[in-house]
């Protein structure tokens, strides 16, 4: 997704490329549609439906491949009616056509599924090869042939025979499987219970070598590690925060929940949920995400967590209104703070109710609520709470007059977040 929302970008640019891009129109995901629909509007993009091949393209097709024995002229009739004119399925026969001798014997190969004649290719493999095969369908994008090293238990020489073999049988190209098809019909043949062991020799592998977060979490998930899953979708989920992808971070942190709820830890399954909730204020501040933040509450297990739920929600409510509500939520999270004595956390509730008592023209009140904090957190806040305090600090001052202080105080703030 962002490397099409990126693409979406660059293509929108009067720069002198040439752009070309191909989709399975039944595949699309929601930022190819959302780039299409936008190239669209913009009179940048020119769309070609591609129709099934006709008999004189596919003896094209069939001659350009240059193999000794093939004609196009006398093959083209038979295959296109064989493969309907989709040229994967009729690439699929020729291979398979010349592998299993029908071809010269005036044969087609059947059936006429693309599935079914890898999946036959597949069965004339040997142990070590489809072994292979199989590690390079687990392991996706990620395969390469240190992980198959690794999750085989041989040495890269070992492997060469078995390698080769994919090689030539067109099963892989590369360090990866010749295309989804080939992958599909792969996973279908290995036993569940060698899949999660696969898929955690994956993701342990893909760890200690810095691999994608949000895939080796998938791999933990599927490998049936729960806690290791959600450990890793927590990464993933700050690692595009700082990207500024927060509907991919609250998608994270969502899969992260579940997962420490599979493993059984409800406190780190309720952090999740918060953390996603603060990403869907970014991310869609809709009644969805409200929604989510006013059952947050309820899923506390104790006071800290509801202090925080609190805090979420009247986050939220100040991002939409409204805004008394807020008010009400964040006197509440703040009484609640005080009995509990998280002062750090009083003081990010405190900083929100100001800002919105702002909102409202409650400016005297906002001021009267925040100057008692101030010598605590001149005297003990660490820099995130400084920055949060002296923010708001500052837009009270504004909103007071006093321009020239509240510039000194956004200065403070500009500090501490340049320190963090």
């Amino acid at each position: 997704a962002a490397t099409l929302d990126l693409l979406s970008g660059l293509a929108a640019q009067p720069l002198p490329w040439q752009w070309l891009f191909a989709q399975r129109p039944a595949e699309a995901p929601a930022a190819a549609s959302a780039l299409r629909s936008s190239l669209t509007e913009l009179q940048r993009l020119r769309v070609v439906a591609l129709s099934p091949l006709t008999r004189q393209s596919a003896a094209d097709l069939i001659d350009a491949l240059d193999v000794r024995g093939l004609s196009g002229h006398a093959l083209a009739p038979q295959l296109v009616q064989h493969s309907g004119g989709n040229p994967l399925f009729l690439l699929e026969t020729l291979k398979q056509g010349l592998q299993d001798g029908s071809l010269a014997q005036g044969r087609l190969p059947r059936p006429a599924s693309a599935g079914a004649l890898i999946t036959q290719r597949l069965h004339r493999l040997s142990p070590p090869a489809l072994a292979l095969a199989r590690v390079a369908a687990i392991a996706g994008v990620d395969f390469c042939i240190e992980l198959a090293e690794a999750a085989i238990g041989q040495r890269a020489v070992q492997l060469a025979s078995a390698w080769q073999e994919l090689q030539h049988a067109q099963i892989l190209h590369d360090e990866a499987l010749a295309h989804d098809l080939v992958a599909d019909a792969v996973l279908q043949g290995v036993p569940a219970v060698v899949a999660r062991r696969l898929h955690a020799q994956c993701a342990a592998w893909l760890a200690e070598h810095q691999g994608e977060p949000a895939r080796v979490a998938r791999h933990w998930r599927a490998g049936g590690q729960a806690q290791q899953a959600a450990a890793a979708f927590e990464q993933a989920a700050r690692r595009v925060r700082d990207a500024a992808r927060q509907p991919e971070e609250a998608d994270h942190y969502a899969q992260a929940a579940l997962a420490y709820g599979d493993a059984g830890l409800p406190d780190a399954r309720f952090d999740a949920l918060a953390n996603r909730v603060s990403a869907l204020i970014g991310a869609q501040s809709d009644d969805a995400a409200l929604a989510e933040a006013r059952a947050l509450p309820d899923q506390a297990g104790n006071a800290a967590q509801r202090v925080r739920a609190l805090r979420v929600l009247a986050d939220q409510l100040g991002q939409r209104g409204p805004f008394d509500e807020a008010i009400t939520i964040g006197q509440q999270g703040m009484a609640l703070a005080a009995e509990a004595g998280a002062q750090d956390e009083l003081v990010r509730l405190a900083s929100l109710t100001a800002g919105n008592q702002i909102k409202i023209g409650r400016t005297q009140d906002a001021y009267a609520l925040m100057l008692p904090l101030r010598e605590w957190v001149d005297r003990e806040a660490g820099d995130e709470v400084r920055q949060i305090w002296y923010g708001y600090w500052a837009a009270v001052l504004g909103h007071t007059g006093r321009l020239r202080e509240g510039v000194a105080s956004y200065d403070v703030s500009i500090g501490c977040a340049e320190r963090l």
